[in-house]
């Protein structure tokens, strides 16, 4: 793929940032602390166990020198320690693949000095290999089966406007497990102002449909993905959703991507947590969701997510295709979802919504918090049933706008413990209802926040206080994966008080201001 070396217009999509977005990314994101301070992976993912902690030595025992003309070796032995200096142009495809084989005694470690960068594509695969510290201009480069135990970390990924990314794949009959990618800043790959599908995401995780390969317990964590004209990150195990498993993406804050921030097609156990997303609209390939699904990926759980100024926060897209059977089970527990953009097609429950649900088997809805979103819950169609349970829901942004607008009602199984500042119901095909009378067990009131956006705290008094049931999700994810969910936003166990609160945060006396920080981005 070329390089793209002339200066570059500024895109379409960073032009239209409004003022309003802006100031929300001046207050919501200004609350980070040390980049590298002692790490602790985000709620509900369990840590690595190869990618964090290790130390490069402090000495090289190989130096290269792109500007010299000097070439890296395709095959790493264990231990090594390769500093690439200046700009390595080589593509290091077959037969020229990086291959590592390193040890969990004696890693290979490839890293950049001071202003080194690769501007050639690189397929790596192997064993026990941490590439750091270097930067990716131009075609990007891919971690390929077989392989185990690779890191990609504190790097940056900048394509072009054909090509780029940093991708996760498997073409064949192998796996690659326990990849880690940790810390890196993944931008402008590919063209923001294209008008075709392009597809060129920051992090690509694919199978290929045709083999029997597979990928597995894959970590991408505290990082930022940026102006990126597919997804920021998109998941995709092609027909098959058990070879894609165990998927953690964690403290990511991806934002003005093309299509969206983070998504997953088939796939299955995948945990996006802590995630920052925003600033994304609708386009060519995409509807302007923040974070999401389709294609029926199975236990996919959305866990204390920031999602705000893009135009649905949630989505769930449709099970509907020759893809294989419809999703299991879909878990949203504790996010905080805001200041969504207003639209008026609300002639279908296919609309911008806090929360747009299309499909699925089973969805579980508990202890968020929507505000000023166009539409709290929708869900257009058919599909299996969706509890309800503790959410705090209100100041609609759109005159027409529902608190749950759901065409086929018979799908809410659970509506019980949440506080509905707008009483606006359309529960069933295009059939208007008002008040609470079809909802007992919840209250129409002020939930008393704080101070949004910028800060959804409940204060004293707050209906929301000790009204919420303990949602079965709880014990279901700690029953799947041996850790607990049972926090709220700023991870206090729950209940704090007599009881659970509805939404997104438990009510403690002098909690501070909600917001999630902004991701370290790599040096």
């Amino acid at each position: 793929m070329p390089r793209h070396t002339a200066p570059r217009a500024e895109p379409a999509r960073r032009r239209r940032v409004t003022a309003r977005s802006a100031a929300l990314a001046v207050v919501l994101l200004s609350l980070g602390g040390p980049a590298h301070a002692a790490w602790d992976p985000p709620i509900g993912i369990p840590r690595p166990p190869f990618g964090i902690d290790e130390v490069r030595p402090s000495k090289p025992t190989l130096v290269v020198d792109g500007n010299l003309g000097q070439q890296m070796p395709n095959v790493v032995p264990a231990g090594a320690v390769i500093e690439l200096r200046g700009r390595y142009a080589r593509t290091h495809t077959s037969p020229a693949t990086v291959v590592c084989q390193g040890t969990p005694d004696h890693p290979a470690f490839i890293y950049g000095a001071a202003g080194a960068e690769a501007t050639g594509f690189w397929e790596v695969r192997g064993s026990y290999c941490i590439i750091e510290k270097l930067k990716f201009s131009g075609p990007g480069g891919t971690f390929l089966a077989p392989g185990d135990h690779l890191v990609l970390r504190d790097v940056e990924v900048h394509g072009s406007l054909a090509g780029g990314g940093f991708g996760i794949a498997s073409w064949d009959a192998s796996t690659l497990a326990y990849v880690v990618l940790l810390r890196n800043r993944v931008h402008d790959n590919g063209d923001m102002n294209t008008k075709v599908d392009q597809d060129i995401h920051g992090t690509g995780v694919y199978r290929s449909s045709g083999s029997t390969g597979s990928i597995h317990h894959l970590w991408i964590l505290d990082s930022e993905y940026s102006y990126n004209s597919g997804d920021g990150i998109q998941i995709n195990a092609n027909h098959d959703s058990t070879r894609v498993h165990h998927v953690y993406v964690g403290r990511v804050h991806s934002h003005h991507n093309q299509q969206g921030g983070i998504w997953t097609k088939r796939a299955s156990d995948v945990v996006f947590s802590q995630n920052t997303v925003h600033s994304h609209r609708a386009g060519v390939s995409g509807l302007g969701h923040c974070i999401g699904y389709q294609y029926g990926p199975d236990r996919v759980w959305f866990l204390f997510n920031h999602l705000y100024d893009c135009e649905i926060g949630i989505m769930g897209g449709s099970d509907l295709d020759d893809h294989g059977p419809d999703g299991t089970e879909v878990g949203a527990i504790g996010n905080v979802i805001h200041d969504l953009v207003p639209r008026a097609n609300q002639q279908s429950a296919y609309t911008n919504a806090g929360m747009m649900i299309a499909g699925s088997q089973h969805w579980t809805i508990a202890n968020n918090t929507l505000w000023n979103v166009p539409v709290g819950i929708a869900s257009p169609y058919g599909g299996g049933p969706i509890d309800v349970e503790g959410n705090v829901v209100g100041s609609l942004n759109l005159g027409s706008g529902s608190t749950l607008f759901l065409e086929h009602p018979a799908r809410l199984a659970v509506v019980t413990g949440n506080v509905f500042a707008t009483a606006a119901f359309r529960l069933g095909s295009y059939t208007d209802t008002s008040g609470m009378s079809r909802l007992p067990g919840n209250r129409h009131a002020d939930p008393t926040l704080a101070s949004p956006p910028s800060d959804f705290h409940l204060q004293p008094g707050s209906p929301a206080i000790d009204y919420a049931p303990v949602s079965a999700a709880y014990a279901r994810f700690q029953h799947l994966y041996g850790l607990s969910a049972a926090v709220d936003f700023d991870g206090k166990p729950r209940p704090q008080g007599a009881g659970v609160d509805a939404g997104a945060f438990e009510f403690t006396v002098g909690a501070g201001a909600a917001g999630r920080p902004r991701a370290a981005a790599a040096p």
